[in-house]
């Protein structure tokens, strides 16, 4: 057809074809596919930190239950005792005829289940010892700062692995590792090292771990030793449990519970083992001699009368009354049944001071 002309019957047919087909196209046209979302983010984890009593069972009631608590003092013939003693405050662990080791206490936070305890341990030993010919020697190991020490009147002197120092009178300081020291007298092996704290909450905090060990009768020379430990060494073989800080009982007492943990503090201070009390062991200097039961400057001092002591008075099979018998410290992070305690004193007492108490572990 012409411009002009109407159209023929053909065109106005092909017209309503394209037509039909353009809306077609429209409809049956896939839809744009939706903008993609990002992935959702993964469930956060709750947050890494000390252990709770959630999924840990508590000790089965049919054994003995844990014991830990104020720095523990594990005394001659397998007795016993917690002492938490005062911040910062430096007391006197054995006193002897020329011979006196003192130890410093600090206060140590830790976790225990879905506790946070507030105890003590041992951070610092000091020893002073007065030779034949009336000169003093003074060893230092601190735990979080070694090594060892030499002190004298002109100053501090390190004492490296491997090196030792002699003085007169059979008196040996050797420093066997980078932070562990023994003493040696004619009758005293006195063993000291720095130990890492489990749980503590102080990070790479250190304890000191102390061993006491009489190489001779200790009473032969008509002087008793005495001091927190030192006193234990007292003619017999009969143990005395002092006071012990019991998890139960601390858990028991514990009312606020913050961030999953109950905050306990531990009491003990060895009450029914020692004679007075742990303030009498307290001495005013690191290498202070004189307390209300020195014996540094004695000339006979008989041993404690263990029928006025409170604490309970047992014998441990296996004990000795005297040479053999073996004393030192446990940190306050350490937890022992009550057989392993004797297990672990059976062991020190039978090797002749030649294991440790965490050997004995």
């Amino acid at each position: 057809w012409t411009e002009g002309e109407p159209p023929t019957c053909f065109a106005a047919q092909m017209v309503f074809i394209l037509r039909i087909f353009s809306v077609t196209v429209l409809l049956f046209r896939p839809a744009s596919p939706s903008p993609q979302l990002p992935p959702a983010a993964p469930p956060s984890l709750p947050p890494i930190g000390p252990p709770t009593e959630k999924g840990t069972a508590d000790p089965s009631p049919s054994q003995p239950a844990d014991i830990f608590g104020d720095q523990h003092l594990v005394l001659a013939h397998g007795g016993r005792a917690d002492f938490r003693g005062d911040a910062g405050g430096i007391y006197c662990l054995l006193s002897e005829k020329n011979l006196t080791v003192n130890g410093r206490i600090e206060p140590t936070t830790f976790f225990k289940w879905n506790l946070r305890v507030h105890g003590s341990c041992f951070t610092d030993i000091f020893i002073v010892l007065r030779s034949l010919s009336g000169a003093f020697v003074k060893v230092e190991l601190a735990a979080n700062a070694p090594p060892v020490m030499l002190h004298s009147p002109g100053g501090a002197t390190p004492l490296y692995e491997g090196k030792k120092f002699s003085s007169d009178g059979g008196i040996t300081v050797e420093a066997v590792g980078p932070d562990s020291v023994i003493v040696l007298t004619p009758t005293w092996r006195i063993e000291a090292r720095s130990v890492p704290i489990p749980y503590v909450a102080e990070l790479r905090k250190r304890q000191i771990s102390i061993r006491l060990m009489p190489v001779t009768d200790p009473l032969s020379d008509g002087v008793a030793p005495h001091g927190l430990l030192g006193q234990s060494w007292d003619g017999d073989d009969l143990a005395v449990d002092g006071q012990l800080d019991q998890l139960g009982d601390l858990k028991r007492s514990a009312t606020e519970r913050i961030n999953d943990h109950y905050d306990v503090w531990t009491m003990a201070q060895a009450e029914g083992a020692i004679e007075g009390t742990g303030s009498d062991y307290k001495v005013a200097g690191l290498f202070e001699t004189n307390f209300p039961f020195s014996r540094f400057d004695a000339l006979y001092a008989p041993p404690r009368d263990t029928s006025k002591l409170t604490g309970r008075k047992h014998r441990v099979p296996g004990m000795t009354a005297n040479l053999l018998a073996t004393a030192g410290t446990l940190g306050d992070d350490t937890f022992l049944k009550e057989d392993q305690m004797r297990a672990a004193s059976r062991k020190l007492d039978g090797e002749k001071g030649h294991a440790t108490v965490d050997d004995a572990m």
